[in-house]
């Protein structure tokens, strides 16, 4: 379907070919379709290590790349516990989340 735009322009009429406006198609367009499911899912740059932050009756896992050094992914580690606090394990703990998923 063809819109077409107003054809007057300050009083002067517009040539036939500046008339149309936009064309709208009900068909989805190229890119949209992938019929062989090509898309390529992320992955991660690095490999990660899980860290386990609970007190022993809850785990809180979370994770650090595993390429780093072994001096600074033990500084790593005793940040994140001492901050872990900071982090929120639940939907309780975070009141603006909806949970209307």
């Amino acid at each position: 379907m063809v819109v077409e735009a107003n054809n007057i322009n300050h009083g002067k009429e517009m040539p036939e070919t500046l008339r149309r406006d936009c064309i709208y198609d009900d068909e989805l367009l190229g890119f949209e379709k992938d019929p062989m499911n090509t898309t390529k899912k992320m992955k991660a740059q690095y490999p990660f290590q899980d860290i386990d932050l609970g007190d022993g009756s809850v785990k809180r896992l979370t994770c650090i790349n595993a390429k780093i050094n072994s001096g600074l992914k033990t500084k790593m580690i005793e940040l994140v516990k001492e901050f872990k606090d900071c982090f929120a394990w639940d939907y309780n703990e975070m009141p603006r989340f909806s949970r209307k998923w």
